[in-house]
């Protein structure tokens, strides 16, 4: 990781090294390095060049707002890099794009400070009639399916929105069935206790006294807690073997054991969400894998329409504003940028990019 992160940060940004070249360099395979880049949240080659690229292409344009694509193209490989005249048209496309969100943006003055009646369920997820439609009606499915839903696996890079997405599947839960009161959401991140097995079992499913050094006395686990809800386990894939198939015998038959009972069979009726970051193909069992019929894939913060994007900073800058109970303005430049810099943290980096952006600002 080390070496990966060294070579890249010393690469030519006008030709950045593809993973190929990275694992010649390396002397690895080509897999490996890709899967390093996803871990280490390292966009690949395109995506490096691209932003360098844009702000060259902008600049060009600002020079001479009539030159030919041809004439850009040439322009543009004169100062060292190597691309098509089909890859500046697409790039001139989102930069027009762009400048054209941001002149509706900079009209409609949006108020940070206005306060919106709470939306329905799945309304406070941006792009839930855009590119996450299908994606929406994915989870409204889910949720739906008799008699209690379908179990869910969520899939996507860090900082997608995995866990507002669970989050908003229990709250159309809760709006199909009023009067739900004994539904809870719980929610488990697997990885808190990644490094102790008997104690990420034993959480999720309770013990019984004397179970081991410390069990002073019985305690249920969250399987208990979520009965009749829904149980949200993050980081799906830091869940031990043991622990994906006590998940896979209580999805299979709806009964489970808490640790150190042998005779005792408890019973629990839930809907369990499960997310990760990795291939699930690679990290959960077949048994278990198979139990989880629904698989919701989120795109990375790149893949979502610019108009989105737009959506996510006026929301977060709106949240800002009513944090610090304070006005904020932002200039077309700055807007700009928020919606053309490389977010390899998705969605929860550009939040706290914003924060930060607002805090220094506060600060002045």
């Amino acid at each position: 990781e080390d070496r990966l992160l060294n070579i890249i940060e010393k690469e030519d940004k006008k030709n950045p090294y593809t993973d190929y070249e990275l694992a010649e360099l390396l002397n690895t395979k080509r897999e490996t390095i890709t899967s390093l880049r996803s871990r280490l949240n390292i966009p690949n080659s395109m995506e490096r060049r691209k932003e360098v690229l844009l702000h060259l292409i902008r600049d060009l344009i600002n020079e001479n707002n009539r030159v030919s694509e041809r004439e850009l193209t040439k322009k543009i490989n004169d100062c060292g890099f190597n691309v098509s005249r089909h890859t500046v048209r697409m790039l001139k496309r989102e930069i027009s794009e762009m400048d054209n969100i941001v002149k509706v943006a900079a009209k409609e003055k949006p108020d940070f400070k206005k306060t919106y009646k709470k939306p329905l369920a799945f309304e406070n997820i941006i792009g839930f009639d855009g590119s996450l439609k299908p994606v929406i009606e994915q989870a409204k499915a889910a949720i739906m399916y008799p008699p209690n839903g379908l179990h869910t696996l969520i899939l996507g890079p860090t900082g997608v929105g995995k866990s507002e997405l669970a989050q908003a599947m229990y709250n159309y839960k809760l709006e199909i069935n009023k009067g739900d009161h004994n539904s809870e959401f719980i929610v488990f991140n697997c990885a808190d206790y990644a490094d102790n097995p008997q104690l990420l079992i034993s959480q999720l499913f309770g013990y019984v006294k004397g179970a081991f050094t410390g069990a002073d006395e019985d305690k249920e686990g969250l399987v208990e807690k979520a009965d009749g809800g829904v149980l949200f386990l993050d980081e799906i894939h830091r869940l031990p073997p043991e622990g994906q198939e006590l998940l896979f015998y209580l999805i299979d038959r709806g009964k489970f054991r808490r640790l150190g009972e042998t005779d005792n069979k408890r019973t629990a009726n839930l809907m369990i969400i499960a997310a990760t970051t990795e291939n699930p193909d690679s990290i959960l069992l077949d048994s278990f894998r198979r139990r989880i019929p629904m698989t919701i894939e989120l795109p990375s913060l790149s893949l979502r329409p610019l108009n989105e994007r737009l959506g996510m900073i006026i929301d977060f800058m709106r949240r800002e504003a009513n944090r610090t109970k304070s006005s904020i303005k932002i200039s077309n430049d700055a807007l700009k940028a928020l919606l053309l810099y490389d977010c390899p943290g998705n969605i929860g980096q550009l939040r706290s990019d914003i924060q930060v952006s607002c805090a220094r600002s506060f600060l002045n």
